[in-house]
């Protein structure tokens, strides 16, 4: 769920108020569909936490539902909008045509849930997309 909002600066401009929750790199590990899951009744964990997996903002894999629960123990919830840095991008990146794993964004675009690969590589995400981008281009807000 995305709530979009409007603020007043001279002319109204839309805000993000809350995003996407888990954001993009959200994965939903679950191998049953929502209506054979209604009908496993001796597994209620199953019924009442999704198998979701994120990555935390120190990098560690979070996961909703683990074993070592019981199901009167209520599950974590990923953050609005993923984890990661939002990186402010000094600079527009348009990658080769044939190029699937980058990044694409114009000059003063903002991606989100962005993690550094190595000192010139990141990852991170804009627009519904996923990829790497080049992490001296921008700054971290």
């Amino acid at each position: 769920m995305v709530v979009i909002g409007f603020e007043d600066r001279g002319g109204q401009r839309r805000i993000v108020v809350r995003d996407l929750v888990g954001g993009l790199s959200l994965k939903d590990e679950d191998d049953l569909d929502p209506q054979a899951a209604g009908r496993l009744s001796a597994n209620t964990d199953v019924q009442s936490t999704p198998n979701w997996s994120w990555k935390d903002e120190d990098g560690t894999v979070k996961k909703a539902r683990s074993h070592a629960r019981s199901a009167s123990t209520p599950g974590r919830f990923p953050p609005d909008g993923g984890a990661g840095n939002h990186v402010l991008m000094l600079w527009g990146y348009f990658p080769a045509e044939d190029s699937r794993d980058e990044l694409m964004f114009p000059r003063g675009a903002e991606v989100r849930e962005a993690y550094a690969i190595n000192e010139d590589w990141s990852y991170g995400s804009y627009v519904g997309a996923m990829g790497l981008f080049p992490g001296p281009y921008g700054r971290t807000l």
